[in-house]
Protein backbone atom coordinates (compact mmCIF):
# COMPACT_ATOMS: atom_id res chain seq x y z
CA UNK A 1 0.00 0.00 0.00
CA UNK A 2 1.56 3.28 -1.13
CA UNK A 3 1.23 6.16 1.32
CA UNK A 4 1.17 9.71 0.00
CA UNK A 5 1.82 11.45 3.31
CA UNK A 6 4.55 13.72 1.92
CA UNK A 7 2.34 15.00 -0.87
CA UNK A 8 -0.52 15.45 1.59
CA UNK A 9 1.60 17.42 4.06
CA UNK A 10 2.71 19.75 1.26
CA UNK A 11 -0.88 20.23 0.02
CA UNK A 12 -2.35 20.74 3.50
CA UNK A 13 0.47 23.09 4.53
CA UNK A 14 -0.15 25.26 1.48
CA UNK A 15 -3.90 25.24 2.10
CA UNK A 16 -3.15 26.65 5.56
CA UNK A 17 -0.85 29.23 3.93
CA UNK A 18 2.12 28.01 6.02
CA UNK A 19 5.80 27.82 5.10
CA UNK A 20 7.96 24.80 5.84
CA UNK A 21 9.71 26.87 8.51
CA UNK A 22 6.41 27.79 10.20
CA UNK A 23 5.24 24.18 10.25
CA UNK A 24 8.59 22.99 11.58
CA UNK A 25 8.56 25.67 14.27
CA UNK A 26 5.10 24.63 15.50
CA UNK A 27 6.34 21.04 15.77
CA UNK A 28 9.69 21.91 17.34
CA UNK A 29 11.64 20.58 14.35
CA UNK A 30 13.95 21.91 11.66
CA UNK A 31 12.54 22.90 8.29
CA UNK A 32 14.85 20.29 6.71
CA UNK A 33 12.76 17.58 8.39
CA UNK A 34 9.60 18.94 6.82
CA UNK A 35 11.37 19.21 3.48
CA UNK A 36 12.41 15.55 3.60
CA UNK A 37 8.81 14.50 4.35
CA UNK A 38 7.47 16.45 1.41
CA UNK A 39 10.17 15.10 -0.91
CA UNK A 40 9.35 11.53 0.10
CA UNK A 41 12.83 10.77 1.47
CA UNK A 42 11.57 10.39 5.07
CA UNK A 43 8.35 9.91 7.04
CA UNK A 44 7.23 11.70 10.23
CA UNK A 45 7.61 9.75 13.47
CA UNK A 46 4.44 8.00 14.63
CA UNK A 47 3.99 10.34 17.61
CA UNK A 48 3.85 13.33 15.24
CA UNK A 49 0.86 12.02 13.27
CA UNK A 50 -1.87 13.04 15.76
CA UNK A 51 -0.67 16.67 16.16
CA UNK A 52 -0.15 16.97 12.40
CA UNK A 53 -3.65 15.67 11.67
CA UNK A 54 -5.16 17.96 14.32
CA UNK A 55 -3.22 20.96 12.97
CA UNK A 56 -4.57 20.39 9.45
CA UNK A 57 -8.08 19.40 10.58
CA UNK A 58 -8.01 15.94 8.97
CA UNK A 59 -8.00 12.33 10.16
CA UNK A 60 -4.76 10.38 10.42
CA UNK A 61 -5.96 8.16 7.55
CA UNK A 62 -6.44 11.23 5.35
CA UNK A 63 -3.00 12.49 6.34
CA UNK A 64 -1.43 9.17 5.40
CA UNK A 65 -3.30 9.04 2.11
CA UNK A 66 -4.69 5.61 2.91
CA UNK A 67 -6.82 4.21 0.04
CA UNK A 68 -10.57 4.04 0.66
CA UNK A 69 -10.58 0.22 0.58
CA UNK A 70 -7.90 0.06 3.26
CA UNK A 71 -9.73 2.67 5.37
CA UNK A 72 -12.95 0.66 5.18
CA UNK A 73 -11.18 -2.57 6.11
CA UNK A 74 -9.42 -0.91 9.04
CA UNK A 75 -12.63 0.68 10.35
CA UNK A 76 -14.61 -2.54 10.08
CA UNK A 77 -11.83 -4.40 11.89
CA UNK A 78 -11.82 -1.84 14.72
CA UNK A 79 -15.61 -2.08 15.05
CA UNK A 80 -15.46 -5.92 14.94
CA UNK A 81 -12.92 -5.94 17.76
CA UNK A 82 -14.98 -3.55 19.88
CA UNK A 83 -18.25 -5.48 19.42
CA UNK A 84 -16.51 -8.73 20.41
CA UNK A 85 -14.85 -7.10 23.43
CA UNK A 86 -18.22 -5.97 24.81
CA UNK A 87 -19.01 -9.64 25.49
CA UNK A 88 -15.77 -10.34 27.42
CA UNK A 89 -16.13 -11.47 31.03
CA UNK A 90 -15.30 -9.68 33.23
CA UNK A 91 -16.00 -6.42 31.41
CA UNK A 92 -12.92 -4.22 31.00
CA UNK A 93 -14.53 -0.79 30.76
CA UNK A 94 -11.22 1.06 30.50
CA UNK A 95 -10.22 -1.05 27.51
CA UNK A 96 -13.63 -0.52 25.89
CA UNK A 97 -13.51 3.25 26.41
CA UNK A 98 -10.07 3.35 24.86
CA UNK A 99 -11.22 1.31 21.85
CA UNK A 100 -14.31 3.47 21.35
CA UNK A 101 -12.23 6.64 21.61
CA UNK A 102 -9.88 5.30 18.93
CA UNK A 103 -12.81 4.47 16.64
CA UNK A 104 -14.17 7.97 17.13
CA UNK A 105 -10.81 9.65 16.53
CA UNK A 106 -10.42 7.68 13.32
CA UNK A 107 -13.37 9.59 11.88
CA UNK A 108 -16.93 8.98 10.71
CA UNK A 109 -17.63 5.74 8.86
CA UNK A 110 -20.83 4.37 7.32
CA UNK A 111 -20.68 1.15 9.39
CA UNK A 112 -20.72 2.96 12.75
CA UNK A 113 -24.38 1.97 13.17
CA UNK A 114 -23.04 -1.42 14.28
CA UNK A 115 -21.68 0.21 17.45
CA UNK A 116 -25.28 0.73 18.56
CA UNK A 117 -26.83 -2.53 17.34
CA UNK A 118 -24.19 -5.27 17.60
CA UNK A 119 -22.66 -4.67 21.01
CA UNK A 120 -23.68 -6.01 24.40
CA UNK A 121 -26.62 -3.89 25.60
CA UNK A 122 -25.42 -4.13 29.20
CA UNK A 123 -22.19 -2.44 28.16
CA UNK A 124 -23.93 0.14 25.99
CA UNK A 125 -26.27 1.11 28.83
CA UNK A 126 -23.54 1.40 31.46
CA UNK A 127 -22.73 4.70 33.13
CA UNK A 128 -19.04 4.04 32.58
CA UNK A 129 -19.42 4.07 28.79
CA UNK A 130 -21.93 6.94 28.49
CA UNK A 131 -19.41 9.84 28.09
CA UNK A 132 -17.60 8.06 25.24
CA UNK A 133 -20.87 7.05 23.56
CA UNK A 134 -22.02 10.65 23.85
CA UNK A 135 -18.89 11.84 22.01
CA UNK A 136 -19.44 9.16 19.38
CA UNK A 137 -23.05 10.31 18.85
CA UNK A 138 -21.88 13.90 18.43
CA UNK A 139 -19.49 12.78 15.69
CA UNK A 140 -22.14 10.77 13.83
CA UNK A 141 -24.87 13.40 14.15
CA UNK A 142 -22.53 16.16 13.05
CA UNK A 143 -22.17 14.23 9.80
CA UNK A 144 -25.84 13.20 9.60
CA UNK A 145 -28.21 15.03 12.03
CA UNK A 146 -31.13 12.74 11.07
CA UNK A 147 -29.38 9.43 11.74
CA UNK A 148 -32.35 7.70 13.39
CA UNK A 149 -30.34 4.75 14.75
CA UNK A 150 -28.01 7.06 16.67
CA UNK A 151 -30.80 9.36 17.87
CA UNK A 152 -32.89 6.44 19.13
CA UNK A 153 -29.88 4.83 20.81
CA UNK A 154 -29.00 8.03 22.67
CA UNK A 155 -32.61 8.53 23.75
CA UNK A 156 -32.37 5.09 25.39
CA UNK A 157 -29.03 5.55 27.16
CA UNK A 158 -28.67 9.30 27.85
CA UNK A 159 -28.96 10.27 31.53
CA UNK A 160 -31.71 12.47 32.98
CA UNK A 161 -29.37 15.43 33.30
CA UNK A 162 -28.67 15.63 29.56
CA UNK A 163 -31.74 14.12 27.87
CA UNK A 164 -33.71 17.37 27.52
CA UNK A 165 -30.77 19.11 25.87
CA UNK A 166 -30.37 16.19 23.46
CA UNK A 167 -34.07 16.08 22.55
CA UNK A 168 -34.22 19.83 21.93
CA UNK A 169 -31.32 19.54 19.53
CA UNK A 170 -32.34 16.46 17.55
CA UNK A 171 -36.11 16.04 17.78
CA UNK A 172 -38.87 17.80 15.88
CA UNK A 173 -42.41 18.78 16.79
CA UNK A 174 -45.07 16.47 15.37
CA UNK A 175 -46.26 19.21 13.00
CA UNK A 176 -42.83 19.40 11.37
CA UNK A 177 -42.21 15.69 10.86
CA UNK A 178 -41.29 14.75 7.28
CA UNK A 179 -44.28 12.43 6.78
CA UNK A 180 -46.79 14.84 8.26
CA UNK A 181 -45.59 17.69 6.05
CA UNK A 182 -45.72 15.53 2.94
CA UNK A 183 -49.17 14.13 3.77
CA UNK A 184 -50.46 17.66 4.27
CA UNK A 185 -49.01 18.68 0.90
CA UNK A 186 -50.76 15.80 -0.87
CA UNK A 187 -54.03 16.43 0.95
CA UNK A 188 -54.13 20.17 0.22
CA UNK A 189 -53.12 19.65 -3.42
CA UNK A 190 -55.74 16.95 -3.91
CA UNK A 191 -53.19 14.27 -4.83
CA UNK A 192 -55.32 11.43 -3.52
CA UNK A 193 -53.17 8.48 -4.66
CA UNK A 194 -50.00 9.87 -3.09
CA UNK A 195 -51.89 10.76 0.10
CA UNK A 196 -53.33 7.25 0.36
CA UNK A 197 -49.88 5.62 0.14
CA UNK A 198 -48.50 7.95 2.83
CA UNK A 199 -51.50 7.14 5.03
CA UNK A 200 -50.86 3.42 4.66
CA UNK A 201 -47.23 3.81 5.73
CA UNK A 202 -48.47 5.65 8.80
CA UNK A 203 -51.03 2.89 9.50
CA UNK A 204 -48.23 0.30 9.39
CA UNK A 205 -46.11 2.34 11.78
CA UNK A 206 -48.98 2.89 14.22
CA UNK A 207 -50.07 -0.75 14.41
CA UNK A 208 -46.44 -1.81 14.85
CA UNK A 209 -46.09 0.74 17.65
CA UNK A 210 -49.26 -0.40 19.39
CA UNK A 211 -48.25 -4.07 19.22
CA UNK A 212 -44.89 -3.28 20.81
CA UNK A 213 -46.24 -1.07 23.58
CA UNK A 214 -47.18 -3.88 25.98
CA UNK A 215 -44.75 -4.37 28.89
CA UNK A 216 -46.27 -7.62 30.08
CA UNK A 217 -43.98 -10.46 31.17
CA UNK A 218 -45.44 -13.87 30.43
CA UNK A 219 -42.63 -15.69 32.26
CA UNK A 220 -43.67 -14.89 35.83
CA UNK A 221 -46.80 -12.77 35.59
CA UNK A 222 -47.78 -11.24 38.92
CA UNK A 223 -51.40 -11.37 37.75
CA UNK A 224 -51.99 -14.14 35.13
CA UNK A 225 -55.52 -12.95 34.44
CA UNK A 226 -54.33 -9.40 33.74
CA UNK A 227 -51.53 -10.67 31.50
CA UNK A 228 -54.06 -12.75 29.56
CA UNK A 229 -56.29 -9.68 29.10
CA UNK A 230 -53.36 -7.61 27.82
CA UNK A 231 -52.39 -10.37 25.42
CA UNK A 232 -55.98 -10.67 24.23
CA UNK A 233 -56.12 -6.93 23.59
CA UNK A 234 -52.92 -6.92 21.49
CA UNK A 235 -53.80 -10.07 19.56
CA UNK A 236 -57.37 -8.88 19.03
CA UNK A 237 -56.12 -5.53 17.80
CA UNK A 238 -53.88 -7.21 15.22
CA UNK A 239 -56.58 -9.62 14.09
CA UNK A 240 -59.18 -6.86 13.76
CA UNK A 241 -56.74 -4.72 11.82
CA UNK A 242 -56.11 -7.64 9.45
CA UNK A 243 -59.80 -8.54 9.17
CA UNK A 244 -59.30 -11.97 10.77
CA UNK A 245 -61.74 -14.08 12.77
CA UNK A 246 -60.01 -16.58 15.09
CA UNK A 247 -61.23 -20.19 15.11
CA UNK A 248 -60.68 -22.98 17.69
CA UNK A 249 -58.13 -24.61 15.36
CA UNK A 250 -56.42 -21.33 14.44
CA UNK A 251 -56.77 -18.90 17.34
CA UNK A 252 -53.53 -17.04 16.54
CA UNK A 253 -53.18 -16.97 12.73
CA UNK A 254 -56.62 -17.59 11.18
CA UNK A 255 -55.49 -16.79 7.61
CA UNK A 256 -52.09 -18.39 8.01
CA UNK A 257 -50.52 -15.81 5.71
CA UNK A 258 -46.98 -14.62 6.36
CA UNK A 259 -47.04 -10.83 6.47
CA UNK A 260 -44.89 -8.10 7.99
CA UNK A 261 -46.51 -8.66 11.39
CA UNK A 262 -45.35 -12.31 11.48
CA UNK A 263 -42.86 -11.64 14.27
CA UNK A 264 -45.46 -9.88 16.43
CA UNK A 265 -48.02 -12.61 15.75
CA UNK A 266 -45.55 -15.36 16.72
CA UNK A 267 -44.57 -13.53 19.91
CA UNK A 268 -48.21 -13.01 20.85
CA UNK A 269 -49.01 -16.66 20.09
CA UNK A 270 -46.35 -18.06 22.40
CA UNK A 271 -47.28 -15.53 25.08
CA UNK A 272 -50.96 -16.45 24.79
CA UNK A 273 -50.22 -20.15 25.18
CA UNK A 274 -48.16 -19.37 28.28
CA UNK A 275 -50.84 -17.09 29.74
CA UNK A 276 -53.62 -19.63 29.12
CA UNK A 277 -51.51 -22.31 30.79
CA UNK A 278 -51.02 -20.02 33.79
CA UNK A 279 -54.79 -19.66 34.31
CA UNK A 280 -55.39 -23.40 33.91
CA UNK A 281 -56.86 -23.50 30.38
CA UNK A 282 -54.79 -26.44 29.11
CA UNK A 283 -56.75 -27.04 25.91
CA UNK A 284 -56.65 -23.36 25.00
CA UNK A 285 -52.92 -23.23 25.70
CA UNK A 286 -52.17 -26.26 23.54
CA UNK A 287 -54.35 -25.01 20.67
CA UNK A 288 -52.63 -21.62 20.74
CA UNK A 289 -49.21 -23.25 20.87
CA UNK A 290 -49.89 -25.64 17.99
CA UNK A 291 -51.28 -22.90 15.78
CA UNK A 292 -48.30 -20.64 16.53
CA UNK A 293 -45.73 -23.36 15.87
CA UNK A 294 -47.44 -24.16 12.55
CA UNK A 295 -47.26 -20.49 11.61
CA UNK A 296 -43.59 -20.35 12.64
CA UNK A 297 -42.83 -23.40 10.47
CA UNK A 298 -44.47 -21.69 7.50
CA UNK A 299 -42.43 -18.52 8.03
CA UNK A 300 -39.18 -20.48 8.23
CA UNK A 301 -39.81 -22.00 4.79
CA UNK A 302 -38.89 -18.65 3.26
CA UNK A 303 -35.48 -18.75 1.59
CA UNK A 304 -35.20 -16.43 -1.40
CA UNK A 305 -36.40 -12.81 -1.13
CA UNK A 306 -40.18 -12.60 -1.42
CA UNK A 307 -42.62 -9.73 -1.30
CA UNK A 308 -45.02 -9.85 1.63
CA UNK A 309 -47.94 -7.63 2.50
CA UNK A 310 -49.35 -6.35 5.78
CA UNK A 311 -52.39 -8.62 5.87
CA UNK A 312 -54.77 -5.68 6.22
CA UNK A 313 -57.32 -4.01 3.95
CA UNK A 314 -56.05 -0.73 5.42
CA UNK A 315 -52.55 -1.36 4.05
CA UNK A 316 -53.05 -2.81 0.59
CA UNK A 317 -50.85 -0.68 -1.68
CA UNK A 318 -47.44 -1.09 -0.04
CA UNK A 319 -45.34 -4.16 0.58
CA UNK A 320 -42.37 -5.43 2.55
CA UNK A 321 -39.67 -7.98 1.77
CA UNK A 322 -38.75 -11.18 3.62
CA UNK A 323 -35.76 -13.43 3.15
CA UNK A 324 -33.44 -15.88 4.85
CA UNK A 325 -30.67 -14.32 6.90
CA UNK A 326 -27.79 -15.54 9.05
CA UNK A 327 -26.83 -13.54 12.13
CA UNK A 328 -26.35 -13.83 15.88
CA UNK A 329 -29.69 -13.69 17.68
CA UNK A 330 -28.14 -11.96 20.70
CA UNK A 331 -25.78 -9.67 18.71
CA UNK A 332 -22.80 -11.55 20.14
CA UNK A 333 -20.21 -11.76 17.33
CA UNK A 334 -18.41 -14.62 19.11
CA UNK A 335 -21.43 -16.92 18.75
CA UNK A 336 -22.39 -18.93 15.64
CA UNK A 337 -24.85 -17.34 13.25
CA UNK A 338 -28.41 -18.66 13.29
CA UNK A 339 -30.76 -19.00 10.36
CA UNK A 340 -33.51 -16.41 10.71
CA UNK A 341 -36.14 -14.69 8.64
CA UNK A 342 -35.54 -10.98 8.14
CA UNK A 343 -38.44 -8.72 7.16
CA UNK A 344 -38.28 -5.04 6.30
CA UNK A 345 -39.83 -2.19 4.41
CA UNK A 346 -38.31 1.15 3.46
CA UNK A 347 -40.03 4.49 3.72
CA UNK A 348 -37.85 7.32 2.53
CA UNK A 349 -34.54 7.01 4.36
CA UNK A 350 -36.06 4.98 7.22
CA UNK A 351 -36.05 1.17 7.29
CA UNK A 352 -38.47 -0.67 9.58
CA UNK A 353 -37.51 -4.27 10.18
CA UNK A 354 -38.05 -7.34 12.34
CA UNK A 355 -36.46 -10.79 12.63
CA UNK A 356 -37.71 -14.26 13.53
CA UNK A 357 -35.20 -16.46 15.36
CA UNK A 358 -36.55 -19.95 16.23
CA UNK A 359 -34.09 -20.18 19.15
CA UNK A 360 -36.02 -17.44 20.96
CA UNK A 361 -39.12 -19.64 21.01
CA UNK A 362 -37.24 -22.83 21.82
CA UNK A 363 -35.85 -21.05 24.87
CA UNK A 364 -39.36 -20.09 25.98
CA UNK A 365 -40.49 -23.71 25.69
CA UNK A 366 -37.49 -25.30 27.42
CA UNK A 367 -36.33 -22.72 30.00
CA UNK A 368 -36.14 -24.36 33.42
CA UNK A 369 -36.64 -21.21 35.50
CA UNK A 370 -39.06 -19.13 33.49
CA UNK A 371 -42.35 -19.11 31.60
CA UNK A 372 -44.09 -20.91 34.45
CA UNK A 373 -47.38 -20.84 32.56
CA UNK A 374 -46.11 -23.75 30.48
CA UNK A 375 -45.61 -25.91 33.61
CA UNK A 376 -49.24 -27.05 33.46
CA UNK A 377 -48.83 -28.57 29.98
CA UNK A 378 -45.14 -29.60 29.78
CA UNK A 379 -46.00 -33.29 30.21
CA UNK A 380 -48.61 -33.27 27.46
CA UNK A 381 -47.60 -35.17 24.27
CA UNK A 382 -48.83 -32.26 22.14
CA UNK A 383 -46.53 -29.89 24.03
CA UNK A 384 -43.53 -32.20 23.60
CA UNK A 385 -44.32 -32.48 19.91
CA UNK A 386 -44.30 -28.68 19.59
CA UNK A 387 -40.93 -28.53 21.34
CA UNK A 388 -39.45 -30.99 18.83
CA UNK A 389 -40.93 -29.09 15.89
CA UNK A 390 -39.42 -25.81 17.04
CA UNK A 391 -36.10 -27.51 17.82
CA UNK A 392 -35.95 -28.73 14.20
CA UNK A 393 -36.17 -25.11 13.01
CA UNK A 394 -33.07 -23.96 14.92
CA UNK A 395 -30.13 -24.18 12.49
CA UNK A 396 -26.71 -22.66 13.07
CA UNK A 397 -24.25 -21.75 10.36
CA UNK A 398 -21.66 -24.34 11.40
CA UNK A 399 -24.31 -27.05 11.12
CA UNK A 400 -25.51 -26.20 7.61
Amino acid sequence: MKLTIGENIRRLRREKDMTQEQLADRLGLTYQSVSRWENGTAYPDMELLPPLAQMFGVSIDELLGMPDEAKDAKKRRMIDDFCKATFDTPTDFEKLKSMLAEIRRDGYHWSMWRLWLECNYRVRNSKEMLPEYRRLAELILEENPQDSITVNAMVEIEDDEHIEEFLKKYSYSIDLLYDNLLRRRYQVRGEKDKFEVMKQYRNAELIDLLLGADFRDSRKPADPEESLKMNGFSLGLLQSFCGEAPTPEHPIAPKGEIDFFANARTDLGFDRACCLGAVGDKEGALAALEDTVGYLEKAMKITKPVKIGFGSPWIKDISAEAYEDWSQSDNNPTQPKERSIYMHYDHGEVTTCSCIYPSWYLYRLTASNGFEGFDTIRDEPRYKDCVERVKALVVYEDKK
